[in-house]
């Protein structure tokens, strides 16, 4: 079945616009910080993915490079990180997916839109979620109750109240028999029994780690994040802690660092457990591939390197900023769900595994980042 692709003059037009105005480049701004492109300053700022992040200016959100060089220009209402060469993009009420010219590769036609991942993207009508591929066509039917990324040919999906995990034919592989389920890395998946604990599976449903935590997240180099009682620690594919559980929060590791949240404040360590990045933040990211994390720290939303130096001067207040998933006062269809909405602000993980809250981004950092309040 084809996803219809009529394309209204408003999206049109944001089309002309990518090609008729050149891109701009970002240089130093005023005494606090804030980078000017003419006279426009970035309200808010998300963290890097595949060598883009978001920036919003003037109620829209375009993407700059790791050299602060914008290259999307601010034309939409919502946004999230590139992922597999595209990303979800909202105009108006409508989400589509952009490349990283800017232009939709699929017109702005659903409801809600998640990230591509093994060349399917969730995506929302009405109540219900299906996959479209990245031609537009609908592959799975608008017949699940909450659906997110593919990996390992396995996706978790929810039917009837209960997560099991579906192939690409949308075909149950592993039965719906859990509260909550994220998706697999490196074969495993953390997964929420009835008794509310978490545990690992492998892709025949079969339990590798049994359920015993209060919250887990993804596989990251061979190590997990996972929560006992109140406190966070990491363990290895056997379920046995490495690092013991003595943070309020933690985020994956991404390369040879993890976002730590120890008394009241961020930093990074090591697989070892010892800090590479003291703790001095008030939020942190994940690093991304280009080696760049973005933090907070006295009202101000700014990016570091991995050596825990500022990278790139661009900054943003704080209290606007975002790591995955963007919002402006446009409207949206999305409600606030604990499953997937963010809290306009770098968002923080709260009790939640490493499931995608409703693409709205680890975090609105995907996966699953909440903020401290919630």
């Amino acid at each position: 079945m084809k996803v219809k692709k009529t394309l209204p003059m408003l999206f049109l037009f944001a089309f002309l616009a990518v090609f008729i105005y050149p891109p701009a480049c970002f240089s130093a701004g005023d005494p606090a910080g804030q980078i000017k492109n003419d006279a426009a300053v970035i309200e808010k700022v998300m963290h890097f993915a595949e060598g883009l992040a978001g920036i919003y200016i003037k109620g829209e959100w375009g993407f700059i490079d790791a050299a602060g060089k914008l290259v999307i220009e601010p034309l939409f209402h919502e946004v999230l990180n590139f992922q597999n060469n595209y990303a979800a993009a909202r105009i108006e009420k409508k989400w589509g997916f952009i490349d990283k010219k800017g232009r939709f590769i699929i017109n702005p036609q659903f409801d809600e839109a998640r990230n591509f991942s093994e060349g399917l993207a969730p995506v929302r009508k009405g109540n219900l979620w299906g996959c479209t591929d990245e031609k537009g066509n609908l592959v799975l039917d608008y017949s699940f109750e909450d659906l997110k990324a593919f990996n390992g040919g396995l996706a978790p999906a929810k039917r009837t109240g209960k997560w099991g995990f579906i192939d690409k034919k949308g075909t149950f592989k592993i039965a719906r028999s859990y509260l909550d389920a994220g998706d697999f890395s490196d074969k495993l998946a953390p997964v929420k029994n009835v008794e509310n604990q978490w545990g690992y599976i492998d892709p025949k449903g079969r339990f590798v780690i049994e359920a015993q935590f209060d919250a887990a997240k993804s596989f990251s180099g061979n190590l997990a994040a996972v929560m006992d009682d109140t406190k966070w620690g990491f363990i290895n594919r056997k379920g046995k802690f490495v690092i013991n559980p003595m943070y309020d929060n933690a985020r994956s590791f991404s390369g040879k660092l993890a976002a730590v949240k120890s008394q009241g404040t961020w930093g990074y360590i090591d697989p070892k457990g010892a800090f590479a990045i003291s703790p001095a933040y008030s939020n942190a990211s994940d690093f991304s591939g280009e080696g760049i994390a973005l933090v907070e720290k006295d009202g101000e939303s700014f990016y570091i390197k991995t050596s825990g130096e500022r990278a790139l001067g661009v900054s943003a207040n704080a209290k606007k900023s975002l790591t995955s998933k963007s919002s402006s006062p446009k409207p949206s269809t999305q409600e606030s769900s604990a499953e997937a909405r963010w809290s306009p602000r770098i968002a923080d993980e709260e009790n939640i595994a490493p499931h995608v809250r409703s693409a709205a981004p680890d975090d609105r950092w995907v996966p699953a980042i909440l903020d401290d309040a919630n």
